[in-house]
């Protein structure tokens, strides 16, 4: 019988685990352990490095004979965007990138009907004449089937001759996935056994090159175990693999019916699951392109030590609706490298390291028994030492435990509109405003008035009441404790009274603003507002918010000192819930706000849930895809990891920003049931029943 602690068994002692072992994990709801093995088999192998290099990817033209289904890229010629570069095109921007610093160029793209194999030479002997010391990793396995064939050579020659002309190694693209039934529906290219061969010649004439896996589509688990089998023996035979690649499918103008990106979750278990299983690879990439910035940070505690490098310039997945941008510097990559605790050191292609490693600050073990006694009785400072220091997966799988137990393995949010105070004042100079074409009976709606100016008297008590009279059809909820309280000091009225005022003209809850920092704050003034409002409600909602020092270090102890605060008066009132978030002037990585999630759940254990509202989850990544039916957030990819992290909730979610059904796909990525509020639930109900399927991945589990 197979147990997560039968392949633990394996793993730690270097020992290979099956494909049913793979498989088993694939299936296994236990994220946040899966990766906890993955990042020790890493550490065993790499030590905390995360590699990185300075590249260049040249797309030299987009013009392709093929038309798969999942390609965004390819243009036919004469089609509107379609493109070639000139020699001296591709000269230039490789003197771009030697300039910068490159030490590899990155050259991939379509295959144009009207060049000639001697062309592609021509190319490589410019490349390499002008920058003799550039490192050329060019050509996926389709276009060097796709040259030997209009060279009517064989591969070996093929690659013996592209060789001689500049060409060092092989990029992995053109993979997909092996398994013949998915590659049948979605490509018309090279077999899995000509994909292999072709990296099997190239090993043995010498050259080494990468692989690849692209999922999230219409493949299973089962099909990426198959793919990755495939990978595996080839390595056992050549060793000529430097590292493994998974990408993330982008859905933009593909003709599968593929309308979402990857659940963050699904990304890193492919990480960690190909970690265990590739036990004959040293290196493992994050490919941050495809992953987007925030995932790859958290793909390097789950198995990964790579980063890839600067790119620069990559059409490909931008194409299909990457929305990771297309370049970073080498300073921004060792930064996010560092904020996941880790060391970042440049390599070359096939690599080697170069220069001096860029050490991340040690950080010292501790103790387990603090993480069940830490809301117990340790001060501040050890709080803020456990915070920042504790073993990252054990910190987050104690606070899960917590969250999990208290909810039922469920996670909540509401679907509502947010009126500002600014939103407030127009309707009361005109009745309406254009957010009430939106709302609906089930609608929660937060007068947010985090915006206010208190200095302009604007908006008074009265207004307040009014306007929460004309929506006795919803449940109304008012935010900013510290606007409410100027409001109360202006007109002279206890704080307690205001609430209980507010309360009987309709507000079911007063919480803390998005739109407002209670860093300046006192921890007196809020014990003080929470307290008052706990007179009127039956429950508080209260925040907390996480600071950094100008170099985006985290302030621990801050944080920890405004939580415990929040811990004094859950033990005796009526706080419901603690939304965290990071305040508006800090830099908070993913990495970082995942330990702040759970080191609030370890220390409020009477708050019945922790919240991270989807807005305020901080990320890397700042766009918004494009080319799906949803709207979807950046912060969405990490939703899993908050909510296995010790979040119970998302909080009030704008219906006229997010879809229903992406919410609620991206908790169940994570093995949770969403729920909400009575007057919702038969909006989630009939989201579920409308919705075509689940994907695969979760379909498996």
């Amino acid at each position: 019988m197979i147990t997560f602690e039968s392949i633990e068994e394996k793993a730690l002692a270097g020992a290979r685990i099956s494909e049913q072992d793979a498989l088993f994990l694939f299936q296994s709801p236990e994220l946040v352990r899966i990766g906890m093995l993955a990042n020790h088999i890493s550490e065993k192998k790499n030590d905390d490095k995360i590699l990185y290099n300075i590249n260049r990817h040249i797309n030299p033209t987009n013009i392709c004979v093929y038309d798969c289904k999942f390609c965004a890229y390819a243009k036919k010629p004469g089609e509107d965007g379609a493109y070639a570069y000139s020699i001296d095109q591709i000269i230039k921007r490789t003197e771009e990138a030697v300039k910068d610093g490159a030490t590899e160029i990155h050259m991939v793209g379509g295959l144009h009907p009207r060049w000639k194999y001697s062309y592609y030479k021509e190319i490589l002997r410019a490349v390499k004449s002008s920058f003799p010391d550039i490192h050329i990793k060019g050509f996926t396995a389709v276009e060097i089937d796709w040259l030997a064939r209009k060279a009517r050579l064989s591969i070996k020659d093929t690659l013996l001759e592209l060789n001689e002309a500049g060409l060092d190694s092989l990029p992995g693209g053109g993979a997909e996935i092996f398994h013949q039934d998915i590659r049948d529906k979605i490509t018309a290219k090279l077999t899995a056994e000509q994909w292999i061969d072709i990296h099997r010649i190239a090993h043995n004439i010498g050259m080494h090159s990468n692989c690849t896996m692209l999922y999230g589509h219409i493949e299973d688990y089962a099909h990426r175990v198959d793919h990755m089998r495939y990978l595996r023996n080839l390595q056992d035979e050549t060793g000529g693999f430097n590292a493994f690649i998974p990408l993330s499918f982008q859905p933009h103008q593909n003709e599968m019916g593929i309308k979402r990106y990857t659940f963050g979750v699904d990304d890193l278990k492919t990480i960690a699951v190909a970690r265990l299983y590739l036990d004959n690879f040293q290196h493992l990439k994050a490919y941050w392109i495809m992953l987007g910035q925030d995932i790859a940070q958290l793909a390097t505690k789950f198995g990964a030590n790579d980063f890839d490098g600067t790119v620069v310039e990559e059409k490909i997945s931008k194409a299909a609706g990457g929305r990771s941008g297309m370049h970073l510097t080498k300073e921004k990559l060792e930064h996010i490298i560092h904020k996941a605790e880790k060391s970042a050191q440049q390599r070359d292609t096939v690599y080697n390291p170069i220069g001096l490693p860029s050490v991340c600050e040690a950080r010292s073990p501790i103790a387990d028994d603090i993480l069940r006694e830490i809301n117990k009785s340790p001060s501040k400072a050890k709080i803020a030492e456990v915070a920042e220091h504790a073993h990252f997966h054990k910190l987050l799988r104690a606070a899960s435990n917590i969250a999990i137990s208290k909810t039922e393995a469920k996670a909540s949010f509401e679907v509502g509109i947010r009126f500002s105070a600014q939103d407030i004042n127009s309707l009361k100079k005109d009745g309406h405003h254009e957010k009430l074409d939106h709302l609906k009976p089930w609608s929660k709606i937060v007068f947010d008035l985090g915006d206010l100016d208190p200095e302009a008297h604007n908006l008074n008590l009265n207004d307040i009441k009014h306007t929460l009279g004309r929506f006795t059809l919803n449940e109304c909820i008012i935010a900013s404790h510290e606007n409410l309280w100027e409001i109360s000091q202006q007109e002279n009225i206890p704080y307690s009274d205001l609430c209980s005022q507010i309360h009987q003209a309709g507000a079911t809850k007063i919480i803390s603003s998005d739109l407002k920092s209670e860093t300046s704050l006192t921890h007196s003034e809020v014990e003080m507002l929470y307290t008052s409002a706990a007179q009127a409600y039956s429950d508080v909602s209260g925040k907390v918010e996480i600071l950094s020092t100008q170099s985006g270090s985290p302030l621990w102890e801050t944080y920890v000192d405004r939580l415990l605060v929040i811990q004094k008066i859950s033990k005796n009132k009526k706080i419901k819930s603690v939304s965290i978030q990071p305040s508006p002037e800090s830099e908070i990585t993913p990495v970082e706000y995942l330990r702040a999630v759970a080191i609030a759940r370890l220390i409020l254990p009477e708050v019945e849930a922790i919240i991270t509202p989807l807005t305020a989850i901080p990320t890397l990544s700042n766009k918004m895809g494009i080319g799906t039916e949803y709207t979807q957030h950046p912060q969405e990819k990490i939703v899993g990891l908050c909510l296995l992290s010790g979040s119970s909730g998302l909080g009030v979610l704008e219906e006229r920003e997010i879809t229903v059904a992406s919410i609620i796909e991206d908790i169940r990525s994570a093995g949770l049931e969403p729920c909400c509020n009575l007057r919702s639930q038969s909006l989630i109900k009939s989201t579920l029943e409308n919705l075509d399927h689940m994907p695969n991945l979760l379909n498996s589990n």
